[in-house]
């Protein structure tokens, strides 16, 4: 992911030479720690974002000059300033953004106190980690392997709520051309041999199980490097009931691959995913908020697939729900986790948590991969049984709720 950025610095024609040379000199280290490079409006690169430094007052026009001659290229992109202490810099940020505004604009001004404001540095590297990460889900594809599942009643909004929203775009493809793969990709399932030779024991699936669920992981691969999807989200329970057989190697195999891989067709959680895995760098676990404790603060998550690079150790075992196929019950590590959720009509809301994963259980009334996560606030769990936003939850470890709040915040105002 690039997260560089580009600056063009602006100084009024009648400046003193010295004055500007010596304000570059001082600011350029900062900036070049956060990743900026300067350029000039003649040489401006498209890949990365552009910052306007604005050293000196009465650069106002010349900013405006450059915003509108980019507006014919571009599009109505965010300008964004960095202001500093002297030389009327802030007044002509202030003057440029208001303009901005006016016309329908969106902008952001970055203010350094000094040359060595390490707050303002920071806030201008989150902001360019947020931009490359914006433009980064615009331009995903993200598969939906036949119909959102029937249940997700709160967690199937049109394509274009979802482009418009969060910036991915959505691929509808027929379930059909999975199940038509599956004879051919069979042949293949002997290059996956580690899923069944990692797991610590076997329980109920049967030699031939195991290898239709490989199986179904070609299958779905395949038809991932065909559309060139970097995620998707497969109506599985399909598989179930029509081929007698699960997705949930292949949820967990193509996840633990960076192709971020959903259950069920849901594709509010598999945007989350998505989003937490571009933002945080980290895998997502999606699951079932199955049981929750509110005196004791705690909240149980359980699915019958899970990305194995998250787990310690694994057992193979059947679907929960239908006793058929392979279900994988993972042991994920105790740690600080977050979790979180997307929603709202329009995908407009965000949900989160953070906590402590106390353990894992096996209660056999729930799926398979099990986990038990005692909540900071248990306002939370208030909060979250009176204003759901949907059924299945993201975990992800580490403290990561305030920069979910905060992108969130940023493409918003962005």
């Amino acid at each position: 992911m690039e997260t560089g950025f580009q600056y063009i610095a602006v100084s009024s024609e009648i400046a003193d030479t010295k004055i500007i040379n010596k304000l570059l000199n001082n600011y350029s280290e900062i900036l070049s720690t956060a990743g900026g490079c300067k350029t000039d409006d003649a040489q401006i690169d498209s890949r990365l974002p552009l910052f306007y430094f604005v050293l000196t007052g009465g650069t106002e026009n010349f900013v405006m000059y450059i915003v509108e001659r980019r507006k014919k290229q571009k599009g109505n992109e965010p300008v964004y300033i960095i202001a500093h202490s002297s030389n009327n810099s802030l007044p002509a940020s202030l003057e440029i953004l208001a303009r901005i505004k006016q016309i329908g604009g969106k902008g952001k001004i970055f203010y350094l106190e000094n040359p060595i404001d390490e707050n303002g540095i920071r806030k201008i590297k989150e902001s360019v980690k947020f931009i490359s990460v914006k433009r980064e889900l615009e331009n995903s594809r993200i598969g939906l392997i036949g119909e959102a599942s029937d249940w997700l009643v709160a967690s199937s909004p049109k394509s274009d709520v979802i482009k418009k929203s969060w910036g991915p775009e959505i691929i509808e493809i027929d379930l059909a051309e999975v199940t038509k793969q599956l004879g051919s990709a069979a042949m293949q399932s002997a290059g996956i041999t580690n899923f069944k030779e990692g797991a610590a024991q076997i329980f109920e699936p049967e030699e031939s199980e195991i290898a239709e669920n490989e199986s179904v992981y070609f299958a779905i691969k395949n038809i991932a490097d065909k559309y060139q999807l970097n995620s998707l989200s497969i109506r599985c329970f399909d598989l179930v009931v029509d081929q007698k057989t699960t997705g949930c190697f292949a949820i967990s195999q193509l996840n633990d691959e960076g192709i971020i891989a959903g259950c069920e067709g849901d594709l509010v959680s598999t945007v989350g995913m998505l989003l937490g895995y571009k933002l945080i760098d980290e895998l997502i676990w999606m699951a079932n908020p199955s049981k929750i404790s509110l005196q004791n603060s705690t909240l149980t998550l359980a699915h019958c697939t899970v990305p194995r690079k998250m787990i310690s150790n694994y057992n193979l075992r059947s679907h929960f729900e239908s006793g058929l196929g392979v279900g994988i019950e993972g042991k994920l590590p105790e740690g600080r986790v977050t979790l979180f959720r997307l929603g709202g009509k329009n995908m407009e809301k965000l949900w989160t948590a953070e906590g402590e994963l106390i353990g894992n259980s096996t209660n056999s009334n729930l799926c398979r991969t099990q986990a038990e996560i005692k909540i900071d606030d248990r306002n939370k769990l208030e909060e979250l049984l009176a204003n759901p936003l949907g059924n299945h939850l993201l975990m992800i470890y580490g403290n990561h709720s305030k920069l979910l709040e905060e992108y969130k915040s940023f493409i918003e105002n962005n």
